[in-house]
């Protein structure tokens, strides 16, 4: 599978679309991007204690060996493994789908406390976020927009980012989904005098 990323062009686009956006709504998006929602290294590490505990059993089911080094083995197959494991990667594929889905879940509420939760004076602030190694998006509002608008409408725009991913690039996937969400903020919460910017523009990188 292809890795994900952005380019520069893309990365303006979207920090475009979010300030013509916010300059029609009373509302906020935030942008936030990840090369990946967690490190996995529990699955690495699982990884490379199952291939030690396997290359153990077979050292002492096959060679006559002693059992101080079998367990000295042991541990060099846990190092090998573990370097291999984190160096390549490999971690990321050593647990399911739905564990991907639940790290990019978990990303993203900690990102929203973080950056977006009652950062603006009315609380119509709104994540949005990518982890690239999930290939996975995450869409949450604050407590000003939730009141308003249902969690349904969100969903249905993470629903379709698949199929918009597949049949375009990430970057007018992304560009579209900020588009789809500043019309429902736009829509819902018009601009107010006096308003002021009060989160970035800019895409935040992880």
């Amino acid at each position: 599978m292809v890795a994900l990323t952005l380019s520069e062009t893309d990365k303006r686009r979207i920090e475009s679309a979010v300030a013509e956006i916010e300059a029609h709504s009373s509302a906020e998006i935030l942008v936030v991007t990840a090369h990946s929602a967690s490190d996995y290294a529990d699955a690495v590490a699982l990884g490379a204690a199952a291939a030690a505990l396997l290359g153990g059993a077979l050292a002492a089911v096959l060679w006559p060996i002693p059992a101080l080094t079998i367990v000295a083995g042991q541990m060099a197959v846990f190092a090998v493994a573990w370097i291999a494991l984190t160096f390549g990667r490999a971690g990321h594929w050593l647990v399911p789908q739905a564990v991907h889905m639940l790290r990019a879940k978990r990303a993203a509420a900690l990102e929203f406390a973080r950056l977006v939760n009652a950062q603006t004076a009315d609380k119509r602030g709104l994540l949005i976020y990518l982890s690239f190694a999930e290939r996975h998006i995450e869409i949450l509002a604050d407590s000003g927009i939730a009141r308003i608008v249902p969690d349904a409408r969100w969903q249905d725009i993470i629903d379709s980012f698949p199929t918009a991913l597949r049949e375009r690039s990430l970057g007018d996937a992304l560009v579209e989904t900020v588009q789809r969400c500043g019309g429902i903020l736009t829509s819902s919460f018009p601009p107010q005098a006096g308003q002021r910017n009060e989160m970035t523009d800019r895409i935040v990188e992880r």
